[in-house]
């Protein structure tokens, strides 16, 4: 399952509790980040992709209509407000939902469901074909965490099961990023870069997997010490 990476953008203690509440009892969700001010959400997306936005539409600094204006690589936004009038006009900028506070669960689920609808129509995966015990296997994209190919043979890890078989020519989609000279994973499944004193990343995959960052691959991601 590919978890929709959500970043709240709200300065109110309450409500960013209700929702990261709300947020981490979902399998199907990763709370990736949490701002209180535009300035430092636009900072953060510029590093990272982000499905989803729950955006407080009364921000002490800048308006959230502002940031949802300027947040051209996020794909959906919510907008939470205590105003119905100041909430409805958050839907004139592209806003598929809003929330009135306090946040209730059930009006949280009815807005999420309608989000979606829309991710899950666009996350419809490519399937990709290798041959296992002479037998034609179709595996979903969308599910590979990472492939590995070592010894003239393929190991494709994914959320169920590791499939191996044969190296053989694969079509695949540009969110698999090589990291060694072995090794591709897929950027959707990223949920941690750390950097060590060696030198070296390690990139946190689906929240348990530790893989390093060959240097010579590193300008395939926007990292800092």
């Amino acid at each position: 399952m590919t978890k929709a990476k959500i970043l709240i953008l709200e300065d109110e203690d309450a409500s960013i509790e209700l929702l990261k509440n709300y947020i981490q009892k979902r399998k199907d969700l990763s709370l990736a980040q949490i701002s209180n001010s535009t300035e430092e959400a636009l900072k953060k997306i510029k590093k990272n992709n982000f499905d989803l936005a729950f955006v407080d539409i009364n921000l002490q600094n800048r308006s959230g209509l502002e940031f949802i204006k300027l947040a051209k690589n996020i794909p959906y936004f919510i907008i939470t407000s205590t105003r119905k009038d100041k909430a409805i006009e958050g839907l004139n900028f592209g806003a598929i939902d809003y929330l009135l506070k306090p946040i209730y669960e059930n009006r949280f689920k009815q807005s999420l469901e309608r989000f979606l609808v829309h991710f899950n129509k666009s996350k419809k995966s490519k399937k990709i074909s290798v041959i296992i015990n002479r037998n034609e296997v179709f595996i979903e994209e969308d599910k590979i965490i990472y492939l590995e190919i070592k010894n003239k043979y393929l190991t494709i890890f994914t959320e169920e099961k590791i499939f191996s078989s044969k190296v053989s020519p694969i079509e695949i989609q540009n969110k698999f990023i090589q990291i060694q000279k072995s090794i591709l994973l897929n950027k959707n499944f990223i949920t941690s870069k750390k950097y060590l004193i060696n030198g070296k990343f390690i990139l946190t995959l689906n929240e348990n997997i530790d893989l390093e960052l060959n240097r010579s691959y590193a300008k395939n991601f926007k990292l800092k010490r």
